[in-house]
């Protein structure tokens, strides 16, 4: 782990959240115009303006993919089933 590693872990309470919202109000208006570029749906949506740019002709921009957990392990609706019927019995 390196300095800066180190230092973010000693932060008590620390999520990504606050991080994203840091590095969004860091954001130049270059940033957000770059951001706004990437085509958006319901699966697909961009929280802020995070961009890594390099030496090539474009840039990553920070994103959420949305996962549908419907019929998986994490299926918070079948949870909930499975509370309620503990519940009834």
């Amino acid at each position: 782990m390196d300095a800066k590693q180190a230092a973010l872990a000693a932060i008590e309470g620390l999520e990504i959240g606050d991080v994203l919202t840091f590095f969004y109000a860091k954001a130049d208006a270059r940033d957000h115009a770059i951001a706004e570029m990437v085509e958006t749906s319901d699966e697909l949506e961009v929280d802020g303006a995070i961009t890594s740019e390099g030496d090539d002709n474009g840039a990553f921009v920070l994103a959420w993919t949305w996962v549908d957990f419907n019929g998986t392990a994490f299926d918070k609706e079948a949870e909930e089933e499975d509370e309620n019927a503990e519940v009834t019995d």
